[in-house]
């Protein structure tokens, strides 16, 4: 038997528009630089890529090292390939290339050096997998 193609469910367009948004609600707070208009051109062609985003000092909060401020951080660029042909089946990837952070410690500054780095590293194995 024949493979059905898969409709979407969404109209002509409106797909793109609520990845945008999407886009836009979970990156924005992590990083300033985002803009609606630089999103619009990208997603349409199935690669988006984002230059010289700036992290926002409340990220590594966010993201569960509540004890941690990014004094400053950038990105170098972050690329989005939506692969709009095979969209069901196929993978959607995020590079993040030039990742550079300053991190102070912000409270209670009693707690080793190195508990702090191996709390870190565990943090970041866990959003890998």
């Amino acid at each position: 038997p024949a493979a059905r193609r898969r409709r979407s469910v969404l109209p002509g367009g409106m797909f793109e528009t609520v990845l945008e948004h999407l886009l836009l609600q979970f990156l924005a707070p992590y990083v300033d630089g985002l803009s609606k208009d630089g999103l619009r051109v990208g997603v349409f062609s199935g690669s988006l890529v984002l230059k010289d985003l700036k992290v926002r000092p409340e990220a590594l909060a966010l993201l569960g090292l509540e004890g941690f401020r990014a004094k400053d951080g950038r990105i170098g660029e972050l690329t989005l390939s939506v692969p709009w042909n095979t969209l069901y089946t196929g993978k959607v990837r995020i590079t993040l290339e030039s990742l550079h952070i300053q991190v102070e410690q912000v409270g209670d500054s009693s707690v080793p050096v190195a508990e702090v780095l191996r709390a870190m590293r565990e943090d970041k194995r866990r959003t890998v997998e």
